[in-house]
């Protein structure tokens, strides 16, 4: 059985409920990667989640923000950066995010996302050091419980910020059936993680030693952090530029470990990192067949694979910014003490053996009034290449388009790379993909898009080369100031078996209003159709909801309540976002035939402490009930 348990960032913030407009997209993203046939999306999904809450707890000062900065946020596009980088330049700092409403570029809708990210703060002066006892301190920790099953998982994180000057942390986590111990390779913790960044001396932009990621152009070479797919929000595609982040993730697979420093000259910017990472593999002597990224060590076999394979990894990134252009070139060393051999399957035919080597990647990026476009070329040691474009048009502030091609070589290979497909992995795929958004009124909003790809060569699946498409439309109507309706309707179809006509096919209907009578109380309902066409097995299903939304004015409590039904087979499954603690997750897979509801609560108090809990419970009319008990807790110091 397949998981997709993605993530989803809360909605509860230090006890206030998230703007719907931030969760609106965020669920869309994290929706869509659900309807992927790959179990890897998981671990991309976790990434993008807490890139985002991360984000959403240190916003960033407009009035200081540099470009890079600017990139950290994914909602906004190249073009929408540089008309806000324009503005400040022509009339000086911001008093106000309202006066992001004289940016046309930037949709009405998107403002009350970027209120989230986005501060109003004073430019500090040239000389001004502040003092470290001034920094603050954050403890959170997030414990889980399934009644039904032995054991919890556990996270626990702390963090110290200095102004944007200094900064660091420790992450530690333990899934669920795995053991606290201390031993051989074993520190309390299954997994622990920390950085220590400094930032803003001269030339020196940032310094981070510990744990660390990097993201350069649209992830052919370079990948972490938040990363996009086929999602609405605009239909605009928007990504990363070259990122160089400390890392604050839980998750084991996508980051660094070593050293990081950016440095900055007038239009010039290098990044240059050394890392040496223990990763989990699965090993045959001194062999490897592939990287286990599942992040659980609970049985001996599991605990076998952790931390098997040894990368030693150099790598530079140099850009070149000057107004509308920016050309960026990064390369990399690698060696791993095993080699990689992989499995003796005919999909893997055209994949080679590697245990060192160098690669490159060249990105370009032009940016005008109504448009931008990014390109990226990346050559693996074998001048194996993977290839994307991208072009976002804005011709007036009410229609919005985007195209993507990417055509990724059966026989490039990298192991740090993740970009936008129907794959996860960045090889053996080519493909166009098409957006649209359209609102010609402030009644109405139009989004939709449809992406084509081919697989060249076999797959694990299909013994042939094959093909399919994916396609979204959705239409909301703001029929109220505080009502609103949207109908949305998908379809996939790919195939899966040696034939022409083997496809399967899915198909999604869903109709959701939401309701504010007060700006703290929210009524959303939703229900959805799924159909499954599989050859030759039909299934349908189906699946309804009611949720709640409440934050006291005065008292800062807040709460939220969901009673949904649903009756869908396996194939015909459907995926609902759900509210969640902060640094947890839930976006189930909804199948068979039950009944699930869950509360959530957040409490605030002494204006340090915050506390929140959620229990949910699925009851299957034919097998048994699945209860859980989240909890978290902050304490700000």
């Amino acid at each position: 059985m397949k998981r997709f348990f993605l993530t989803v960032f809360l909605l509860f913030c230090c006890g206030k409920i998230l703007a719907q407009d931030v969760q609106k997209i965020v669920s869309e993203i994290l929706e869509e990667a659900a309807f992927s046939d790959d179990d890897s999306q998981e671990e991309f999904a976790q990434l993008s989640s807490e890139y985002l809450e991360n984000l959403l707890a240190n916003p960033l000062n407009i009035n200081t923000c540099t470009f890079s900065d600017f990139q950290n946020i994914p909602f906004l596009s190249d073009y929408q950066i540089d008309d806000i980088l324009n503005y400040r330049l022509e009339y000086g700092r911001f008093f106000s995010l309202g006066e992001l409403k004289g940016i046309p570029s930037i949709p009405v809708k998107n403002l009350k996302i970027l209120q989230h990210f986005l501060y109003v703060g004073d430019v500090e002066k040239i000389g001004q050091h502040p003092k470290l006892s001034s920094g603050k301190h954050t403890i959170m920790t997030t414990m889980k419980t399934v009644f039904e099953k032995p054991g919890q998982s556990f996270l626990l994180r702390y963090r110290y910020k200095l102004s944007n000057k200094i900064a660091w942390g420790l992450t530690s986590e333990m899934d669920m059936g795995e053991k606290f111990s201390f031993g051989d390779k074993k520190y309390g913790f299954d997994f622990n993680s920390a950085y220590f960044k400094i930032a803003d001396c001269g030339y020196l932009k940032k310094l981070i030693f510990g744990d660390f990621s990097v993201k350069f152009g649209e992830g052919l070479l370079y990948s972490g952090g938040f990363l996009t797919g086929k999602f609405l929000a605009g239909a605009s595609y928007t990504a990363n530029q070259s990122v160089l982040k400390e890392y604050t993730s839980s998750n084991e697979n996508w980051f660094y470990r070593g050293a990081a420093a950016e440095f900055g000259f007038g239009f010039f910017k290098i990044d240059v990192f050394l890392s040496r990472n223990k990763l989990d593999a699965n090993v045959d002597g001194e062999n490897f067949s592939s990287l286990k990224t599942d992040g659980y060590h609970r049985t001996n076999s599991e605990l076998e694979n952790k931390d098997a394979l040894t990368r030693n990894l150099a790598g530079m990134i140099f850009s070149y910014n000057y107004k509308k252009i920016k050309l960026a070139t990064a390369c990399q060393y690698y060696n791993y003490d095993k080699e990689y051999t992989p499995d003796d399957k005919l999909h893997f035919a055209n994949t080679r053996n590697d245990k060192e080597g160098f690669a490159f990647s060249l990105n370009c990026n032009f940016i005008s009034k109504k448009q931008d476009v990014k390109t990226e070329l990346s050559f693996d040691k074998d001048l194996n290449t993977a290839f994307i474009g991208i072009w976002n048009l804005r011709p007036t502030n009410f229609l919005n388009f985007s195209m993507l091609y990417r055509n990724y070589s059966k026989k490039y290979l990298s192991f740090t790379s993740k970009s936008f497909g129907e794959s996860s992995k960045t090889s053996n795929e080519e493909g166009v993909y098409f957006g649209a958004a359209l609102q010609p009124c402030g009644l109405v909003l139009i989004e939709t898009w449809l992406d084509v790809f081919r697989f060249p060569w076999l797959t694990a699946t299909v013994k042939m080369p094959s093909s399919g498409y994916a396609y979204l439309g959705q239409t909301t109507f703001f029929l109220l100031r505080k009502f609103n309706v949207s109908m949305r309707y998908k379809q996939y179809r790919k195939q899966f078996l040696q034939s022409a006509d083997g496809n399967k096919t899915n198909e999604y209907f869903r109709v959701m209003t939401k309701y504010s009578p007060e700006d703290n109380i929210i009524f959303t309902n939703f229900v959805q159709w799924s159909f499954y066409n599989g050859l030759e097995t039909k299934e349908k299903g189906y699946a309804v909801y009611q949720n709640f939304q409440y934050s006291l004015r005065k008292t800062p409590l807040s709460f939220s309540l969901r009673y949904g039904l649903f009756s869908a087979p396996y194939n015909a499954r459907i995926y609902a976002m759900e509210d969640d603690v902060t640094y947890s997750f839930s976006l189930p897979a909804y199948y068979n035939k039950g009944v699930r509801y869950y509360v959530n609560a957040a409490y605030q108090f002494l204006g340090r402490f915050t506390a929140q809990f959620r229990l949910s419970q699925s009851r299957y009319f034919d097998r048994s009930d699945v209860t859980e008990l989240h909890v978290f807790l902050k304490v700000k110091l």
